[in-house]
């Protein structure tokens, strides 16, 4: 499996001295020019394209790093909306420009400014007869070794030649050239860390910066504005608070044009000793914050994730696997690079330590990002990412090119068989030893056999049996009293996958005339032990009968 990184991309973060307006200027709020890139004769190429996510709620202009070594001519950029319908074009009659390493910005500015929607992909076609116009591009991703470091949340766009989608993009910046709409604020919500940290994070639909007021206390404009776009980052706050307080707070966020929009709303901090679990912030308009309720031992502690992995693939699905060091539920979301467009989802609610989940319907000889998260049963959570590239339709007998010009291609990952768990395991014997049973899979039993894992009645892990193939029974021992769950996997060299829904074993409910008649062949065993040893203890201790001596003789005269 090979992981996909990107090489020095700007990231949603957006520089705020890159920010400015005022009458008569544009503001620029995304911009990719790394200090590396390459260029591409677009006349001697397919349909050229850049295809982005603006991030913001309006679209005016637009800059790409561009040559050309020849006389001046025209060259037209056509922008289309998610629909591929052509919302604005402008034809620019470009100079000659010198060949350079970096390429030189040519600002294209819209016939009107056009409202945009900021998470969803548009595209800018680049059409031109002029030979030896060039357009400058760098890598988007490359592909790393199995332990590189992970992608970024966002890759700003993607390069389209034809109808196929490279791993490199061209540089470009998006500009708003005026605005008087509020950002719109959403997703206010407070987290409560500790009784002397809260956190408040939100989404805007438009770059923002922000100011907080609590308690008498202000965190004040930083002068930047990052992205706060949904579906792709939030933006947060760190309060300082005192311990079992109540706060009421003012949250402000204001556009580059200085437009503002406010949510106002309360919250009560911890006490000395609770537990930091996660409180919703009031709605806009404001509501009251649940009161949050103290634990003598808390559990605070999200399941630590191991090795999370993609294990198969096909052309329109993925299966994944990992494994907790507690007990959680397991969600895998699913989504188009660079985009981060969800392209499937899937989830299962069993709280355990290994997991397996698939997700189909995707597009094949694509690339994917696949969030993986695990939460337990306090609502403590964990995540790891996982990037791929689906297969094409068929399988060629060599190696499929890679998008990235120049890269070895992820290597094939053989599908492997998912199973569909039916029924529960059976139970008999005895509750004090209950035997489990099972059906083996529609396929046969793997070639590792099966593990069965018991959980008690409050998550806790109790102990893991490890069967041989060719076996569906299992003595599950002395259990502690409760409802103990019983969770039975097939395993696939190293990939456990349940071959039924998880079985309950109630160990500690049964009555006292049922208790006493499962102990009366025990107790009356004892009863004739201690019998047979009062008997025979008696007997050894019985008085054995005097001995007379003779009587004496008697001495004649």
């Amino acid at each position: 499996m090979v992981y996909l990184d990107y090489m020095k991309i700007f990231l949603v973060l957006l520089i705020g001295g890159l920010l400015w307006a005022s009458p008569g200027h544009a503001a620029v709020f995304y911009e990719f020019d790394p200090d590396y890139s390459q260029s591409l004769l677009v006349a001697s190429s397919e349909t050229v394209s850049e295809v982005f996510l603006p991030l913001n709620d309006y679209l005016g202009s637009l800059d790409f790093w561009v040559s050309n070594a020849n006389t001046s001519g025209v060259v037209t950029f056509t922008l289309y909306n998610t629909a591929g319908t052509a919302v604005a074009e402008r034809t620019v009659n470009v100079p000659a420009i010198a060949d350079t390493e970096d390429g030189t910005r040519l600002h294209v500015a819209l016939p009107a400014q056009l409202a945009v929607t900021g998470n969803t992909p548009y595209r800018v076609r680049i059409a031109t007869a002029i030979p030896t116009f060039r357009l400058y591009y760098a890598d988007a991703v490359r592909l790393l070794a199995h332990n590189g470091s992970p992608l970024p949340t966002y890759t700003g766009g993607l390069a389209r030649i034809g109808d196929n989608d490279m791993a490199f993009s061209f540089k470009f910046a998006l500009y708003e050239d005026h605005e008087s709409t509020p950002p719109q604020l959403t997703g206010v919500t407070v987290t409560q860390q500790s009784s002397t940290r809260t956190d408040i994070t939100f989404n805007a639909n438009e770059p923002v910066d922000r100011r907080l007021q609590y308690g008498g206390i202000a965190i004040n404009y930083t002068g930047e504005y990052p992205s706060c776009a949904p579906d792709i980052q939030v933006c947060s706050l760190t309060l300082a608070v005192s311990p079992a307080t109540t706060y009421q707070y003012t949250l402000t966020v204001q556009d580059v044009w200085g437009n503002q929009s406010t949510a106002t709303g309360n919250f009560t901090t911890l006490g000395t000793g609770q537990a930091p679990t996660p409180t919703p912030a009031a709605s806009i308009p404001a509501s009251p914050t649940p009161t949050v309720s103290p634990s003598p031992t808390p559990d605070t502690t999200a399941p630590a994730m191991i090795n999370a992995r993609l294990i198969a693939s096909t052309a329109h699905t993925a299966s994944f696997a990992w494994t907790t060091n507690e007990a959680a539920n397991s969600t895998v979301v699913v989504q188009l690079l660079p985009y981060l467009i969800t392209a499937g989802a899937n989830s299962d609610s069993t709280l355990e330590l290994e997991h397996f989940i698939q997700v189909v319907n995707l597009s094949p000889d694509a690339y994917f990002r696949a969030t993986i998260t695990s939460s337990d049963a306090v609502g403590n959570s964990s995540q790891a990412t996982v990037d791929f590239l689906t297969p094409g339709e068929t399988t060629a007998p060599t190696p499929t090119p890679s998008k990235t010009p120049g890269a070895t291609p992820p290597p094939a990952i053989s599908p492997t068989p998912t199973l569909t768990p039916v029924g529960t395991p059976g139970v008999t014997g005895p509750p004090d030893n209950p035997q489990i049973t099972w059906s083996p899979p529609a396929g046969g039993d793997p070639a590792a056999g099966y593990r069965v894992d018991i959980f008690d009645s409050t998550n806790k892990f109790i102990k893991t049996i490890i069967v041989p193939p060719g076996q569906h029974q299992v003595a599950a021992g002395t259990l502690p009293a409760g409802n103990n769950r019983v969770i039975v996997y097939a395993n696939n060299n190293g990939v456990f996958e349940k071959v039924a829904a998880p079985k309950y074993l109630n160990t500690g409910s049964r009555s006292f005339l049922e208790r006493a008649v499962s102990a009366l062949p025990y107790v009356l065993g004892g009863i004739v032990v201690i019998i047979f040893i009062v008997v025979m203890v008696m007997k050894l201790r019985k008085p054995k009968p005097p001995v007379i001596p003779p009587p004496a003789g008697r001495t004649g005269r």
